[in-house]
């Protein structure tokens, strides 16, 4: 039986290869400058299955743990000195540094992938922190934005340049020191420093002779500087004078010193090759998964010198210290002589490995002058910073054995693709989520009981986050939750209609990731660029309503009028007549009022096409009188969102009315019983809980949102892979009224059969000796007096009702009230103009 492929090219149907890439180039040179280097970017993704992401995971962490124990016992094991030999400064400059705690910093393993599609690490770089990280951190993003639903990028979690960032004082200065090396990040990475500092820092690369040192300290033109990211090759590093290493090491710097000199050197792996050694600082089970990852790494020696030479084509030669596939000699392409002659008078300068059979993968491209597929070595990247695994960076290809970007070679972003893989890059996000949670977070570190899980089943083990915790640990500035200083964040409240305001944290970038989402379901529902939209959403207050959904719009490119919602209702009309306003984006409260003073004044060259409804229900009752009154032909949702988690689910055209997909990409759902925190069978109600995916200011782990939903079937017209669900109401939208329980929904639709009345109203509840009492408030249309008839008929319309007839007649119930009052008289919230449904008086 032919073997699934797990390597395939993504090839869109209508290709333009040329014009494809100068789209991608026009993107990322929005951050990066391409003066210095190539422009070899292929537009289009390959994808892969979760067989080679799990794969590289456990790569992932037996690397960390071998490399850490190495480092640290560099000096105390001879056998590692003997065959990680640094020159005398190499090693009195490790030496100092070995006083000083040390932290990984940033490494990134290359790998092949063999012809059984098997990963195979040949060589770990940590010279420069950053090359390749955040080039894929950026291409990850623009697929994101621009790429195919059903495939999910994975080039990089979330937040790097957070992760960064947060080692550095952005009050100071922070240098890149740099020379030779004109890679690409380091230009995004000037941009990200530029953004984000402080201070106004004029000149953010230097080379090192432009710094002088004084009294042990290094400055720049007389002014003191205390952080570093150090760009620069060993030899560089080393030709520094002793003056200025001794200084540079007692600064904030990465990549540590160590991590360069020992971490970046190829003889690492021969270390990593013998039991002998790793065996002192890792079990057995452990340097079987470690030998399964790396390639068999030699030293010359005459034994294994005379095999090198006797079957050249099984060997490849490289320089321990070089990189870009300098130095590099694959025997099979070189001389018998020249081998031999390289190992006789050159060996101490390189390493020896066993030709590896890769994979080649059909690759479009422009190869000998012609645009086709062309059958590609590859070769990829992971990433982790001080123990932070960030994922897999983007690949790089070439038709040669030695793949080089910066000679022949190409860069390709990556995708997994969800059908197959989704489950795992939830765990991943999961993981990802959980574990920066309880390191960084005051009350994640004491309430989670672990920091990973192995299967979504081992969620249960992690608590339940309440709303009313949630408010008690986000009263301040000194919020619990928070992972950070609160820097380039906004802050936001929620929760107000009802009592006290949680408040909500997110980050520049969280925020406009989840403005995008938010978007997205704006599009897929019909809005365009050339819609004009009213944001009648409040901004008061720190409500959200307003800001984000202005960034969203921005997203969809529309034309924003940002009223918010202190209008009066004649400026609104003047402004939906002056620029032709096509949508109007509000609470159902809103866009009720206005069509009620629409019909009082008897206006009538009012049209609105599209109505965007969030933050509340709209009853059926009130949206066939919208409807008629504005003579709408599109309703649509703002998506399943919420101040706290922000965008949940969005809508596509053949959902439901309360039908949703999720942002899978975003956040995970789960739907658990109504008695305990079990999950329901699938299609079964209950209470749900989200986690965001993204979030790492202030996470939100197993949040229970207050609403009731249900699982759909997954196969919705529109192709979507995203989980569908259906979403029942608030927790609190049911009455328990005497022994029974009756819908907000109910009395909703009664008040609907009566056109003198408006669409708002409140039920209040109260007990007097046992006995519920029920009151209806709702508002007439307009100012003329209310009908005692009126009253009899609503009146008739709820107590007649078999259940509620049923519960007067046993005195469960007293009775029902009814009153009606002028139009406005209900009281609205004073944030987002939320009339509160319900009002339970009893005790």
């Amino acid at each position: 039986m032919k073997q699934k492929e797990k390597l395939q090219h993504l090839v869109p149907f209508k290709k333009n290869l040329i014009k494809d890439k100068d789209k991608l180039l026009k993107s990322l040179s929005y951050k990066m400058s391409f003066d210095r280097y190539g422009k070899n970017f292929n537009p289009y993704p390959i994808i892969f299955d979760d067989d080679v992401i799990e794969q590289i995971e456990e790569a992932n962490n037996i690397i960390i743990i071998a490399l850490d124990a190495i480092i640290k016992n560099y000096f105390h094991d001879k056998d590692v000195q003997s065959i990680l030999k640094l020159s005398n400064k190499a090693s009195i400059l490790l030496e100092k540094c070995s006083k000083i705690t040390y932290k990984l910093g940033s490494i990134r393993p290359d790998f092949l992938i063999t012809t059984d599609n098997r990963i195979k690490i040949c060589e770990i770089n940590a010279r420069f922190p950053f090359n390749g990280i955040l080039v894929a951190q950026f291409l990850r993003d623009i697929y994101n934005k621009t790429g195919i639903s059903d495939y999910v990028s994975i080039n990089q979690y979330p937040n790097i340049i957070n992760l960064v960032l947060k080692n550095f004082d952005l009050s100071k200065p922070i240098i890149i020191l740099r020379d030779r090396e004109k890679g690409y990040d380091m230009n995004f990475l000037e941009n990200i420093l530029k953004e984000n500092s402080k201070i106004k820092q004029k000149q953010i690369s230097l080379i090192p002779n432009e710094l002088t040192v004084f009294d042990g300290k290094l400055l720049f033109k007389g002014q003191i500087c205390e952080q570093f990211i150090i760009e620069l090759h060993q030899d560089e590093l080393l030709s520094l004078s002793d003056n200025f290493l001794e200084a540079l090491v007692k600064t904030n710097y990465i990549n540590d010193l160590r991590t360069i000199l020992i971490g970046h050197d190829k003889r690492l792996l021969a270390a990593f090759s013998k039991p002998e050694i790793m065996l002192r600082y890792i079990s057995m089970e452990e340097f079987k998964i470690l030998n399964k990852y790396i390639i068999q790494t030699y030293l010359p020696n005459n034994e294994i010198n005379k095999e090198v030479v006797s079957n050249k084509n099984n060997w490849v030669l490289k320089k321990y210290g070089g990189g870009k596939g300098v130095g590099m000699y694959v025997g099979k392409t070189h001389s018998a002589e020249l081998i031999k002659n390289i190992l006789k008078n050159e060996c101490q300068d390189y390493i020896i490995q066993p030709y590896i059979f890769q994979k080649k993968v059909p690759i479009y491209t422009k190869y000998n002058n012609n645009i086709d597929f062309a059958n590609m070595h590859i070769v990829r990247f992971f990433a982790n910073y001080n123990k932070n695994f960030l994922g897999a960076g983007f690949l790089r290809v070439s038709s040669g054995d030695i793949v080089n970007v910066s000679e022949q070679g190409g860069c390709i972003i990556n995708v997994v693709k969800k059908n197959y893989s989704h489950k795992n890059h939830i765990i991943r996000n999961l993981n990802y989520v959980i574990s920066y949670a309880k390191k960084y977070s005051k009350y994640y570190s004491k309430t989670l009981p672990i920091d990973k899980i192995k299967t979504l089943d081992e969620l249960d083990k992690l608590p339940i986050l309440k709303g009313s915790t949630l408010k008690q640990h986000t009263s301040n500035a000194k919020c619990s939750l928070l992972t950070d200083k609160l820097e380039f964040c906004y802050i936001f409240t929620s929760g107000g209609t009802t009592g006290a305001p949680k408040f909500v944290f997110r980050s520049y970038e969280e925020n406009n990731t989840n403005a995008k989402m938010l978007a997205k379901g704006l599009k897929v529902c019909g809005l365009q660029k050339n819609d004009v939209v009213a944001n009648l959403l409040t901004g008061e207050d720190l409500w959200p309503g307003m800001t984000i959904f202005n960034i969203a719009l921005k997203h969809v490119g529309c034309c924003i009028l940002s009223l918010g919602e202190s209008y009066k209702q004649d400026f609104l009309i003047e402004m939906i007549r002056r620029f032709k306003i096509t949508a109007l984006l509000g609470i159902p409260t809103q866009i009720a009022s206005l069509a009620h003073y629409i019909e009082e004044k008897n206006i009538k060259d009012i049209c609105i096409p599209r109505i965007i409804i969030g933050g509340e229900h709209l009853y059926e009752g009130a949206k066939k009188y919208i409807k008629k009154i504005l003579k709408v032909k599109h309703f649509q949702s703002t998506g399943y969102t919420s101040s706290d988690t922000g965008a949940i689910g969005y809508q596509c055209i053949f959902c439901g009315d309360n039908e949703y997909h999720l942002h899978s990409n975003m956040q995970y759902l789960e739907i658990l019983n109504f008695n305990n925190n079990n999950p329901v069978s699938f299609g079964e109600q209950g209470r749900i809980v989200v986690t965001n995916l993204d979030r790492t200011l202030m996470p939100l782990i197993r949040y229970e949102i207050g609403d009731i939903g249900r699982m759909l079937d997954q196969n919705c017209q529109c192709h979507s892979t995203d989980p569908k669900f259906e979403l029942l109401g608030r927790c609190d939208d049911n009455i328990n009224i005497g022994t029974d329980t009756i819908s907000i929904e109910f009395f909703a639709n009664s008040i609907a059969k009566f056109e003198e009345l408006s669409s708002h109203f409140q039920v209040l509840i109260n007990n007097t000796n046992g006995i519920d009492y029920v009151t209806i408030i709702s508002e007439i249309k307009n100012q003329e007096k209310v009908s005692k008839g009126l009253k009899e008929a609503l009146y008739n319309e709820i107590s007649f009702v078999t259940i509620i007839k049923n519960l007067i007649n046993k005195k469960l119930v007293g009775d029902i009230f009814i009153n009606i009052l002028p139009y406005g008289s209900i009281t609205r919230n004073s944030k987002t103009g939320k009339i509160r449904n319900i009002i339970d008086e009893r005790k």
